[in-house]
This record gives C-alpha cells, sequence and structure tokens, in this order.
C-alpha cells in the first residue's frame, strides 16, 4: 500500500496527470427539484477520468460521523475550552470536568501540533491537490484527542495566518464513528437554517444518515448560530466517463445548504474528492 501511495502522489505532481496516468474525478449538480410541498430531487453527474475504475473496486471510503461541527478562529495560537473556537459553546476537551484548559497550537513544516503533539488532518496536500485522508499512515482513523480520555475530534483545516480552524467533535461522552463503506462514495449534507434543531425533520431516502450540527459560515444564509445538519452517504459505481445519480430528500426547511461530495479511494487510504453547493430557499 506505501508503494500505492507514494506512486500517486508523485504522479500527482506530474505534468502526466492532464493525460490521464492517475484517475480524477469531477462531480457537477445537474438539477434541483422540488416535487411537493416538502420533497426535493437532487440529480448529479460524476465524471471519471484515468485508469479503469475497477482497478480501484477494492478499496474502502472511510466517512466519519461527527456530532458537531466547529468552524472558529484561533487567537495568538491558543484555544480555550471556554467559548471555543469563538463559537459561543463550551467544549470539555480533555474531559476532566473543567473548563479551565488552554491549548497551544503550533506548526512544523507542514504538520499542525497542539500542545506539540502532531495531529492527524482529514484533509491533506498531495502536490497541487487536496486529497481526503481518513486514515493515517499507519492505516489508523484520523482522529486526535487530548491525553488518553480526551474527547475524539477531527481536523478538517486550519490556516496558519488567518487563524481560521475547521473541526469535528464527537459527542460529550462518546465517539467518531468512522463508516467503511464500498467504493465511491457520494455525500449529501442538508444544513439547515434554524436556530431550533428539533423543528425540522430531515430525511434523505435510500442513504446510510446520521444527524449532528454546524455553525460554519454560510454567506447566502446569515447568522453563526449552530443548525442541524442532516447527512446521508449512498454507493455509485463509477465507470469511465459521465455517471448520474439523484438523492430525494424531505423537510430541509425554508432555507439550506444542500452540499455534495464525491469520494473515490485510490489506495484505501487516500481519496481524491469533488465538492459542489447549492442554496435552497422557499
Amino acid at each position: 500500500m506505501n508503494k500505492i501511495i507514494t506512486f500517486f502522489i508523485i504522479c500527482i505532481s506530474l505534468p502526466l496527470f492532464s493525460q490521464g496516468s492517475v484517475p480524477d474525478v469531477s462531480l457537477k449538480i445537474t438539477r434541483l427539484n422540488k416535487i411537493s410541498d416538502s420533497d426535493y430531487t437532487l440529480e448529479y453527474t460524476v465524471t471519471y477520468k484515468g485508469p479503469p475504475p475497477e482497478i480501484f473496486s477494492d478499496y474502502s471510503v472511510y466517512i466519519p460521523e461527527e456530532s458537531q461541527i466547529i468552524e472558529g478562529t484561533i487567537e495568538n495560537s491558543v484555544i480555550r475550552e471556554r467559548d471555543f473556537l469563538f463559537s459561543r459553546l463550551n467544549v470539555d476537551l480533555n474531559r476532566n470536568r473543567s473548563l479551565e484548559d488552554i491549548y497551544t497550537i503550533s506548526s512544523r513544516g507542514g504538520d499542525v501540533l497542539l500542545n506539540g503533539e502532531k495531529l492527524n488532518p482529514l484533509y491533506s496536500k498531495a502536490g497541487n491537490r487536496e486529497i481526503f485522508t481518513p486514515l493515517t499512515t499507519r492505516a489508523e482513523l484520523s482522529l486526535n484527542r487530548t491525553g488518553e480520555s480526551g474527547r475524539p475530534f477531527t481536523l478538517h483545516s486550519y490556516d496558519r495566518s488567518s487563524g481560521g480552524v475547521k473541526i469535528g467533535l464527537a459527542p460529550e461522552d462518546g465517539d467518531i464513528s468512522f463508516a467503511k463503506l464500498p467504493n465511491a462514495q457520494v455525500l449529501i449534507e442538508i444544513i439547515s437554517d434554524t436556530e431550533n434543531p428539533g423543528s425540522i425533520n430531515t430525511s434523505i431516502d435510500n442513504a446510510r444518515i446520521y444527524r449532528g450540527t454546524t455553525n460554519e459560515n454560510i454567506p447566502d444564509i446569515p447568522g453563526d448560530y449552530h443548525r442541524q445538519r442532516t447527512t446521508g452517504s449512498r454507493h455509485i459505481s463509477i465507470k469511465e466517463g459521465i455517471n448520474e445519480g439523484s438523492f430525494k430528500f424531505r423537510n430541509p426547511g425554508d432555507a439550506a445548504l444542500i452540499r455534495i461530495t464525491i469520494f473515490f479511494s485510490v489506495s484505501g487510504r487516500i481519496c481524491i474528492f469533488d465538492r459542489k453547493t447549492v442554496i435552497l430557499k422557499q
């Protein structure tokens, strides 16, 4: 596996990439339809270019099922549990029943460190493109925690220049599950514009579903509160050229961000991906 990973990273750094020497996937939302007062369909296409996709059919896609997505900022390289990342939430990150702990974030080369310990990112750079890496180089889940009993979290992104950071959290007393799914997977996220997550019962037909919240900044939907995030994934059998698919979902609310992502595993540890969004407004 290490040889495959190394070969892939080298290849996507070369001009040969444009000649089809390594796989590439691109995603397009083709239609968003309202079919009743509460029901919608989203149609999409996935375009695949590269070696025969059957080569990668035995690899799996690992998708984290986070309880909360928190997008915030770090000030003076310090993270405080009170008003965690300035999200208006208190997070007992090390689970010591205190909210007075302070953590230092730093960088070394391309690595991000928390209190001097290297964090495992969900997304990494390989050549000139971003890849999804749900497993570490030791084939372990890309999870992080402070101490043995700390609250598990994922690292989506960290911008050293601005201090912007995005993480995914486990439940207060639980863990983050990673669904092991067949290659390839299309993920749909429905982020509803509501301050009361219980007021909307969003559902996605014929998809593996999990629910959580997010405070991500969505320019087209004002507000910075924690919104309901309903997520579903579905297997798509990839062939060379254009592949079509669709989701049917219900009760997204008066306004919602609809985000879909295609994940295609090329090594069991590394996934290439593409992502598109659309705003739904009544």
